[in-house]
Protein backbone atom coordinates (compact mmCIF):
# COMPACT_ATOMS: atom_id res chain seq x y z
CA UNK A 1 0.00 0.00 0.00
CA UNK A 2 1.09 3.11 -0.85
CA UNK A 3 2.00 5.91 1.47
CA UNK A 4 -0.63 8.77 0.27
CA UNK A 5 -3.15 5.39 1.03
CA UNK A 6 -1.92 5.07 4.11
CA UNK A 7 -2.66 8.50 4.97
CA UNK A 8 -5.71 8.75 3.44
CA UNK A 9 -7.07 5.91 5.61
CA UNK A 10 -5.37 7.50 8.45
CA UNK A 11 -7.51 10.93 7.73
CA UNK A 12 -10.63 8.51 7.22
CA UNK A 13 -10.06 6.42 10.30
CA UNK A 14 -9.43 9.72 12.45
CA UNK A 15 -12.69 11.35 10.86
CA UNK A 16 -14.83 8.38 12.17
CA UNK A 17 -12.96 8.09 15.85
CA UNK A 18 -14.25 11.58 16.06
CA UNK A 19 -17.57 11.46 15.38
CA UNK A 20 -17.38 7.39 17.33
CA UNK A 21 -16.45 9.33 20.66
CA UNK A 22 -18.84 12.33 20.14
CA UNK A 23 -21.70 9.08 19.28
CA UNK A 24 -20.11 7.25 23.11
CA UNK A 25 -20.18 10.96 24.67
CA UNK A 26 -23.93 12.19 23.41
CA UNK A 27 -25.26 8.18 25.06
CA UNK A 28 -23.41 9.04 28.11
CA UNK A 29 -25.15 12.43 28.29
CA UNK A 30 -28.73 10.90 27.42
CA UNK A 31 -28.06 8.29 30.09
CA UNK A 32 -27.15 11.05 32.75
CA UNK A 33 -30.65 13.27 31.75
CA UNK A 34 -33.02 9.64 31.63
CA UNK A 35 -31.66 7.14 34.46
CA UNK A 36 -31.79 7.91 37.75
CA UNK A 37 -28.56 6.07 38.73
CA UNK A 38 -26.00 6.59 41.52
CA UNK A 39 -23.07 6.78 38.96
CA UNK A 40 -24.77 8.68 36.22
CA UNK A 41 -25.65 11.42 38.82
CA UNK A 42 -22.22 11.68 39.88
CA UNK A 43 -21.10 11.31 36.25
CA UNK A 44 -23.80 14.34 35.94
CA UNK A 45 -22.62 16.51 38.82
CA UNK A 46 -18.39 16.05 37.58
CA UNK A 47 -20.05 17.91 34.43
CA UNK A 48 -22.43 20.40 36.12
CA UNK A 49 -21.69 21.66 39.21
CA UNK A 50 -17.34 21.39 38.46
CA UNK A 51 -15.65 24.00 36.15
CA UNK A 52 -11.99 24.93 35.91
CA UNK A 53 -12.02 28.17 35.84
CA UNK A 54 -13.29 27.97 39.14
CA UNK A 55 -9.60 27.75 40.61
CA UNK A 56 -9.15 31.50 39.28
CA UNK A 57 -11.73 32.40 42.04
CA UNK A 58 -11.27 30.14 44.78
CA UNK A 59 -7.47 30.67 44.69
CA UNK A 60 -7.49 34.28 45.04
CA UNK A 61 -5.50 34.77 41.07
CA UNK A 62 -6.81 38.25 40.79
CA UNK A 63 -8.71 39.51 43.99
CA UNK A 64 -7.30 42.96 45.30
CA UNK A 65 -7.78 42.34 49.26
CA UNK A 66 -6.37 45.97 49.92
CA UNK A 67 -9.16 48.46 48.61
CA UNK A 68 -13.41 47.93 48.69
CA UNK A 69 -15.60 48.75 46.66
CA UNK A 70 -16.29 52.35 46.36
CA UNK A 71 -19.72 52.43 45.24
CA UNK A 72 -21.38 50.08 47.58
CA UNK A 73 -21.96 49.77 50.41
CA UNK A 74 -23.95 46.67 52.62
CA UNK A 75 -26.77 47.18 55.15
CA UNK A 76 -27.38 43.47 57.03
CA UNK A 77 -31.26 43.34 57.70
CA UNK A 78 -30.68 40.65 59.74
CA UNK A 79 -34.27 39.73 61.71
CA UNK A 80 -35.59 42.95 61.82
CA UNK A 81 -39.32 43.96 61.64
CA UNK A 82 -40.78 46.37 58.91
CA UNK A 83 -41.22 48.97 61.36
CA UNK A 84 -37.48 48.91 61.95
CA UNK A 85 -36.97 48.51 57.92
CA UNK A 86 -38.84 51.40 57.54
CA UNK A 87 -37.10 53.42 59.76
CA UNK A 88 -33.45 51.95 58.02
CA UNK A 89 -34.94 53.47 54.48
CA UNK A 90 -36.05 56.58 55.51
CA UNK A 91 -32.58 56.95 57.58
CA UNK A 92 -30.68 56.05 54.67
CA UNK A 93 -32.67 58.14 52.68
CA UNK A 94 -31.36 61.56 54.87
CA UNK A 95 -27.95 60.17 53.62
CA UNK A 96 -28.46 60.94 49.55
CA UNK A 97 -27.81 57.79 48.56
CA UNK A 98 -27.60 57.35 44.70
CA UNK A 99 -29.73 54.27 44.82
CA UNK A 100 -31.36 51.97 47.60
CA UNK A 101 -31.77 47.94 46.27
CA UNK A 102 -33.96 46.57 48.84
CA UNK A 103 -33.33 42.72 48.48
CA UNK A 104 -35.99 41.61 50.38
CA UNK A 105 -39.31 40.10 49.54
CA UNK A 106 -42.75 41.27 51.53
CA UNK A 107 -45.16 38.71 50.19
CA UNK A 108 -47.88 38.78 52.94
CA UNK A 109 -49.81 41.60 54.28
CA UNK A 110 -49.53 42.39 58.60
CA UNK A 111 -50.05 45.40 60.37
CA UNK A 112 -52.08 48.03 58.76
CA UNK A 113 -49.96 51.13 60.19
CA UNK A 114 -46.99 49.29 59.79
CA UNK A 115 -47.40 48.59 56.02
CA UNK A 116 -48.43 52.08 54.90
CA UNK A 117 -45.07 53.50 56.96
CA UNK A 118 -43.18 50.50 54.76
CA UNK A 119 -44.94 51.36 51.45
CA UNK A 120 -43.79 55.08 51.56
CA UNK A 121 -40.22 54.26 52.41
CA UNK A 122 -40.11 52.20 49.47
CA UNK A 123 -41.98 54.55 46.72
CA UNK A 124 -38.83 56.69 46.10
CA UNK A 125 -37.62 56.58 42.37
CA UNK A 126 -34.28 55.55 43.39
CA UNK A 127 -35.75 52.46 45.39
CA UNK A 128 -35.25 49.50 43.98
CA UNK A 129 -36.68 46.39 45.00
CA UNK A 130 -36.77 42.17 44.61
CA UNK A 131 -39.46 39.53 43.34
CA UNK A 132 -38.83 36.33 42.28
CA UNK A 133 -39.40 33.74 40.07
CA UNK A 134 -40.80 30.24 42.03
CA UNK A 135 -42.48 27.10 40.34
CA UNK A 136 -43.42 29.65 36.86
CA UNK A 137 -45.04 31.95 39.49
CA UNK A 138 -43.77 35.73 40.56
CA UNK A 139 -43.78 35.85 44.01
CA UNK A 140 -43.98 39.67 45.06
CA UNK A 141 -44.73 42.36 47.39
CA UNK A 142 -47.76 42.08 48.68
CA UNK A 143 -50.24 44.73 46.84
CA UNK A 144 -49.98 46.98 49.70
CA UNK A 145 -46.62 47.63 49.45
CA UNK A 146 -46.53 47.50 45.74
CA UNK A 147 -44.07 49.72 43.72
CA UNK A 148 -44.27 50.43 40.38
CA UNK A 149 -42.86 47.43 37.50
CA UNK A 150 -39.93 49.90 36.28
CA UNK A 151 -38.79 49.78 40.31
CA UNK A 152 -38.27 45.95 40.43
CA UNK A 153 -36.15 43.53 39.49
CA UNK A 154 -35.95 39.52 40.20
CA UNK A 155 -33.72 37.65 42.67
CA UNK A 156 -33.13 34.78 41.10
CA UNK A 157 -29.51 35.15 39.40
CA UNK A 158 -29.81 32.35 36.80
CA UNK A 159 -32.67 30.21 35.77
CA UNK A 160 -30.12 26.65 35.23
CA UNK A 161 -32.00 24.32 37.78
CA UNK A 162 -29.28 21.64 37.33
CA UNK A 163 -26.00 24.03 38.37
CA UNK A 164 -25.85 25.05 41.93
CA UNK A 165 -23.04 27.09 42.00
CA UNK A 166 -23.44 31.19 40.71
CA UNK A 167 -21.34 31.40 37.94
CA UNK A 168 -23.45 33.49 35.37
CA UNK A 169 -26.44 35.53 35.80
CA UNK A 170 -29.52 36.42 33.40
CA UNK A 171 -29.99 40.07 32.73
CA UNK A 172 -33.22 39.97 31.43
CA UNK A 173 -36.06 36.94 31.33
CA UNK A 174 -39.32 36.83 29.75
CA UNK A 175 -42.22 35.73 31.35
CA UNK A 176 -45.63 35.35 30.10
CA UNK A 177 -45.05 37.54 27.35
CA UNK A 178 -43.05 40.41 29.28
CA UNK A 179 -39.80 41.01 29.65
CA UNK A 180 -38.39 41.59 33.27
CA UNK A 181 -34.80 42.89 34.43
CA UNK A 182 -32.82 41.53 36.99
CA UNK A 183 -32.40 43.21 40.33
CA UNK A 184 -28.59 43.77 39.95
CA UNK A 185 -29.41 45.73 36.07
CA UNK A 186 -32.11 47.37 37.40
CA UNK A 187 -29.88 48.80 40.30
CA UNK A 188 -27.03 49.30 38.02
CA UNK A 189 -29.47 51.53 35.45
CA UNK A 190 -30.91 53.55 38.32
CA UNK A 191 -27.10 54.18 39.66
CA UNK A 192 -25.75 55.44 35.80
CA UNK A 193 -29.21 56.95 34.93
CA UNK A 194 -28.95 58.09 31.12
CA UNK A 195 -24.98 58.32 31.23
CA UNK A 196 -24.88 54.60 29.70
CA UNK A 197 -28.25 53.99 28.66
CA UNK A 198 -27.14 52.65 25.41
CA UNK A 199 -24.45 50.34 26.99
CA UNK A 200 -27.58 47.88 28.26
CA UNK A 201 -28.57 47.15 24.45
CA UNK A 202 -25.55 44.43 24.05
CA UNK A 203 -27.49 42.78 27.57
CA UNK A 204 -30.14 40.19 26.12
CA UNK A 205 -32.07 36.96 27.90
CA UNK A 206 -28.21 34.98 27.27
CA UNK A 207 -26.35 33.64 30.36
CA UNK A 208 -23.31 36.17 31.40
CA UNK A 209 -20.17 35.13 33.25
CA UNK A 210 -20.14 36.85 36.97
CA UNK A 211 -17.01 38.24 36.88
CA UNK A 212 -16.58 38.19 40.74
CA UNK A 213 -14.57 41.15 42.65
CA UNK A 214 -15.01 39.15 46.05
CA UNK A 215 -16.55 38.21 49.06
CA UNK A 216 -18.22 40.20 51.84
CA UNK A 217 -15.06 42.07 52.94
CA UNK A 218 -14.81 43.33 49.29
CA UNK A 219 -17.60 46.27 50.73
CA UNK A 220 -18.12 48.38 53.06
CA UNK A 221 -21.07 47.21 55.70
CA UNK A 222 -23.18 49.89 57.84
CA UNK A 223 -24.80 48.34 60.86
CA UNK A 224 -28.23 48.05 60.52
CA UNK A 225 -28.43 49.03 64.56
CA UNK A 226 -26.88 52.36 63.75
CA UNK A 227 -28.94 53.11 60.90
CA UNK A 228 -31.98 52.37 63.67
CA UNK A 229 -30.77 55.24 66.36
CA UNK A 230 -30.31 57.60 63.03
CA UNK A 231 -27.04 58.35 63.77
CA UNK A 232 -25.17 59.61 60.54
CA UNK A 233 -23.82 57.56 58.00
CA UNK A 234 -21.75 59.81 55.70
CA UNK A 235 -20.63 57.25 53.90
CA UNK A 236 -23.90 56.25 52.76
CA UNK A 237 -24.15 59.85 50.16
CA UNK A 238 -24.11 59.06 46.17
CA UNK A 239 -23.79 54.88 47.26
CA UNK A 240 -25.33 52.22 45.89
CA UNK A 241 -26.89 50.83 48.79
CA UNK A 242 -27.88 47.16 49.24
CA UNK A 243 -30.22 46.14 52.31
CA UNK A 244 -29.54 41.97 52.25
CA UNK A 245 -29.38 39.56 54.91
CA UNK A 246 -25.40 38.82 55.95
CA UNK A 247 -25.89 36.31 58.55
CA UNK A 248 -26.41 36.63 62.36
CA UNK A 249 -24.02 37.68 63.50
CA UNK A 250 -22.64 39.48 60.47
CA UNK A 251 -20.91 37.32 58.13
CA UNK A 252 -21.06 34.45 60.14
CA UNK A 253 -20.30 31.15 58.44
CA UNK A 254 -22.72 28.73 60.06
CA UNK A 255 -25.51 30.89 58.87
CA UNK A 256 -26.31 29.66 55.24
CA UNK A 257 -29.82 31.33 55.30
CA UNK A 258 -29.44 32.88 51.62
CA UNK A 259 -26.36 31.73 51.06
CA UNK A 260 -25.03 30.07 47.64
CA UNK A 261 -22.46 28.54 46.22
CA UNK A 262 -20.37 30.50 44.03
CA UNK A 263 -16.17 29.77 42.53
CA UNK A 264 -15.10 31.93 45.31
CA UNK A 265 -15.85 29.06 47.40
CA UNK A 266 -12.18 27.62 48.82
CA UNK A 267 -13.26 23.96 48.36
CA UNK A 268 -14.00 24.17 44.88
CA UNK A 269 -13.83 20.59 44.44
CA UNK A 270 -16.87 19.44 46.66
CA UNK A 271 -18.16 22.31 48.02
CA UNK A 272 -18.34 21.89 51.82
CA UNK A 273 -21.03 24.19 52.41
CA UNK A 274 -23.08 27.79 50.60
CA UNK A 275 -19.98 30.28 50.97
CA UNK A 276 -21.56 33.69 49.52
CA UNK A 277 -24.94 35.83 50.93
CA UNK A 278 -27.29 36.52 48.18
CA UNK A 279 -26.93 40.11 48.43
CA UNK A 280 -22.93 39.73 47.97
CA UNK A 281 -23.35 38.18 44.64
CA UNK A 282 -25.76 41.08 43.74
CA UNK A 283 -23.22 43.52 44.26
CA UNK A 284 -20.79 41.63 42.68
CA UNK A 285 -23.15 41.49 39.83
CA UNK A 286 -23.90 45.50 40.22
CA UNK A 287 -20.43 46.27 40.53
CA UNK A 288 -19.54 44.29 37.28
CA UNK A 289 -21.97 46.33 35.49
CA UNK A 290 -21.05 49.88 36.86
CA UNK A 291 -17.20 49.53 36.37
CA UNK A 292 -18.14 47.98 32.79
CA UNK A 293 -16.01 44.87 33.86
CA UNK A 294 -17.98 42.44 31.98
CA UNK A 295 -15.78 39.26 30.70
CA UNK A 296 -15.28 39.16 26.82
CA UNK A 297 -16.81 35.10 25.84
CA UNK A 298 -15.12 33.88 23.19
CA UNK A 299 -17.74 32.88 20.77
CA UNK A 300 -18.71 29.14 20.90
CA UNK A 301 -17.92 28.46 17.49
CA UNK A 302 -14.37 29.34 18.05
CA UNK A 303 -14.24 27.36 21.21
CA UNK A 304 -14.97 23.94 19.34
CA UNK A 305 -13.28 25.11 16.28
CA UNK A 306 -10.26 24.79 18.77
CA UNK A 307 -11.45 21.86 20.14
CA UNK A 308 -12.12 19.79 17.18
CA UNK A 309 -8.88 20.55 15.81
CA UNK A 310 -6.80 19.28 18.52
CA UNK A 311 -9.16 16.27 19.24
CA UNK A 312 -8.62 15.79 15.33
CA UNK A 313 -4.82 15.90 15.71
CA UNK A 314 -4.48 14.28 19.16
CA UNK A 315 -6.76 11.21 17.24
CA UNK A 316 -4.10 11.24 14.09
CA UNK A 317 -1.10 10.81 16.33
CA UNK A 318 -2.18 8.35 18.79
CA UNK A 319 -3.92 6.22 15.86
CA UNK A 320 -0.51 5.98 14.65
CA UNK A 321 1.40 5.18 17.49
CA UNK A 322 -1.39 2.69 18.98
CA UNK A 323 -0.32 0.56 15.64
CA UNK A 324 3.18 1.30 15.91
CA UNK A 325 3.75 0.51 19.64
CA UNK A 326 0.99 -0.17 22.22
CA UNK A 327 3.40 0.16 25.15
CA UNK A 328 4.36 3.32 24.18
CA UNK A 329 1.01 4.03 23.32
CA UNK A 330 -0.35 3.84 26.71
CA UNK A 331 2.28 5.73 28.59
CA UNK A 332 2.29 8.39 25.88
CA UNK A 333 -1.70 8.40 25.98
CA UNK A 334 -2.10 9.16 29.88
CA UNK A 335 0.95 12.00 29.77
CA UNK A 336 -0.39 13.65 26.66
CA UNK A 337 -4.30 13.44 28.59
CA UNK A 338 -2.53 14.88 31.34
CA UNK A 339 -0.28 17.55 29.36
CA UNK A 340 -3.43 19.10 27.06
CA UNK A 341 -5.67 19.71 30.30
CA UNK A 342 -3.19 21.92 32.48
CA UNK A 343 -2.25 23.13 29.19
CA UNK A 344 -5.77 24.65 28.42
CA UNK A 345 -6.55 25.18 32.07
CA UNK A 346 -3.41 27.41 32.13
CA UNK A 347 -4.37 29.56 29.03
CA UNK A 348 -7.78 30.15 30.12
CA UNK A 349 -6.90 31.24 33.30
CA UNK A 350 -4.51 33.57 31.74
CA UNK A 351 -7.18 34.81 29.47
CA UNK A 352 -9.49 35.28 32.18
CA UNK A 353 -6.87 37.06 34.02
CA UNK A 354 -6.73 39.51 30.71
CA UNK A 355 -10.59 39.78 31.34
CA UNK A 356 -11.71 37.16 28.51
CA UNK A 357 -13.87 34.13 29.25
CA UNK A 358 -13.02 31.13 26.95
CA UNK A 359 -15.19 28.25 28.77
CA UNK A 360 -13.28 25.16 28.35
CA UNK A 361 -14.46 22.64 30.33
CA UNK A 362 -16.70 20.52 27.95
CA UNK A 363 -13.60 21.07 25.07
CA UNK A 364 -11.31 19.16 27.62
CA UNK A 365 -13.63 16.60 28.09
CA UNK A 366 -14.29 16.08 24.39
CA UNK A 367 -10.23 15.89 23.72
CA UNK A 368 -9.56 13.30 26.56
CA UNK A 369 -12.70 10.88 26.36
CA UNK A 370 -11.99 10.96 22.66
CA UNK A 371 -8.48 9.73 23.13
CA UNK A 372 -9.71 7.18 25.31
CA UNK A 373 -12.25 6.00 22.88
CA UNK A 374 -9.57 4.52 20.64
CA UNK A 375 -10.15 1.19 22.02
CA UNK A 376 -13.02 0.88 21.13
CA UNK A 377 -13.19 1.96 18.04
CA UNK A 378 -10.53 -0.21 16.95
CA UNK A 379 -13.15 -2.84 17.82
CA UNK A 380 -15.71 -1.28 16.08
CA UNK A 381 -13.32 -0.80 13.17
CA UNK A 382 -12.94 -4.28 13.36
CA UNK A 383 -16.36 -5.39 13.02
CA UNK A 384 -17.18 -3.13 10.51
CA UNK A 385 -13.65 -4.59 8.34
CA UNK A 386 -14.44 -8.19 8.64
CA UNK A 387 -18.54 -7.56 8.19
CA UNK A 388 -18.49 -4.62 5.64
CA UNK A 389 -15.43 -4.63 3.76
CA UNK A 390 -14.45 -1.09 5.38
CA UNK A 391 -10.97 -0.30 5.43
CA UNK A 392 -9.36 0.98 8.12
CA UNK A 393 -6.00 2.21 9.03
CA UNK A 394 -5.37 -0.44 11.84
CA UNK A 395 -5.81 -3.26 9.62
CA UNK A 396 -3.34 -2.57 7.00
CA UNK A 397 -0.04 -3.90 6.27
Amino acid sequence: MTVNSKSKLLLLDTLRCMVFSAGILFILFLLTRLINFGAFDLYRLTFKEFSFLDTYYAEDFKRDKTNTCEEIVLVNVQHFNRSELATIIENIQKEQPKVIGVDVIFDHQKKDSTDKRLSAALQPENVVTAFAFQNRQLVKNHPVLGVFRHKLGYANFNFDTYNAVIRNFQAKNTFEGHEYQSFGLRVAQTYLGTRKKLHWVAIDSKSIPINYSGGLNRYEVVNGNTLLLGKPEPILKNKIVLLGYLGTPLGSQFDIEDKHFTPMNKEFLGKSAPDTFGVVVHANIIEMLVKDKMHYIVPNWIVWSIGLLLTFLSLAFFITLNKKSLATYMFTRKITQLAITILFIGVALWLLSNNVYFKITSVIWYIVLSIECIWAYKVFSNYTNKKFGWKSYFFQS
